[in-house]
């Protein structure tokens, strides 16, 4: 069976750079998440969390962290034709993560909110902008709330 991997290649507000090393944190036994990322802001942790800037700024925060590079550099490298994408507007702030993509997988499942849209034709608009994005790739779209229904 094949390993598959997640990459947060923006960061997450589970995982924090100390300035040294990135890590990552996760709940034991009753300790909600919220109370230990407040605890490691508390110490003076921050997120590792890039939700903001141009596609060339984001790139740039990318490669000078050790986690956020290594994960850019195995979605480059990675060997699969197929890729999901989960919880990614595609944005043009995201310029840098669609070329890639576009030219280095066959094919693309994008995750898209449906509840989001109040009309079809706001759905119909979103899948149409994030098509747009891609020239070389087969693009699919899912329903988000159907990746994680194993019913």
């Amino acid at each position: 069976m094949k390993n598959n991997h997640i990459y947060y290649l923006h960061g997450s507000l589970f995982l924090f750079d100390n300035g040294i090393d990135s890590l990552k944190i996760r709940r034991l036994n009753d300790n909600w998440l919220l109370d230990l990322i407040t605890q490691q802001i508390n110490r003076s942790n921050y997120p590792l969390f890039i939700s903001e800037g141009t596609s060339e700024s984001k790139l740039k925060q990318i490669n000078s962290n050790q986690y956020l590079s290594y994960c850019f550099e195995k979605l480059k490298s990675d060997s699969s034709e197929n890729l999901i994408i989960y919880g990614q507007s595609l944005g043009e702030q995201d310029k840098h993560l669609a070329e890639l993509i576009d030219h280095k997988f066959k094919k693309v499942a994008i995750s898209i909110k449906t509840e989001f849209y109040d009309t079809m034709g706001y759905l119909k608009a979103e899948r149409n902008r994030l098509a747009s994005l891609f020239n070389i790739a087969e693009i699919e779209f899912y329903n988000a709330t159907d990746l994680f229904n194993f019913n």
